[in-house]
């Protein structure tokens, strides 16, 4: 989400395994960060790239099936770097342990 490691092909089995546990198996793929794309188109109107990224990274998260329940996400747009304060549990996989904690703090760059 914040773009740091890009997806990258590699043969590479154990990278190609870290690829998809992050970018999920759902409907869709998260291969790179959305949000300079659309600073791009909405930066002029802060409050709308706000609401437009936290849908859009709402959308691709549940989408994407690397989160099931999202606890926090808030977003805050500081010059050309957006802040992300983001906890969630991944999806249960045993009945006899809790469902897996993602946390990401942190600054995304919106420079393409």
């Amino acid at each position: 989400m914040l773009n740091e490691n890009p997806a990258k092909d590699t043969r590479d089995l154990n990278q190609v395994f870290r690829e998809v546990i992050v970018r999920g198996q759902g409907l869709i793929h998260i291969e790179k960060s959305p949000f300079p794309i659309l600073f791009q188109h909405y930066g002029s109107n802060p409050q709308r790239f706000v609401e437009i990224a936290w849908i859009v990274a709402m959308m691709q998260l549940r989408l994407s099936g690397t989160i099931a329940q999202v606890e926090r996400m808030v977003f805050a747009l500081e010059g050309t770097g957006l802040n992300v304060d983001f906890i969630g549990r991944r999806h249960k996989k045993y009945s006899n342990a809790p469902a897996p904690k993602m946390s990401i703090q942190g600054t995304c760059s919106l420079k393409l």
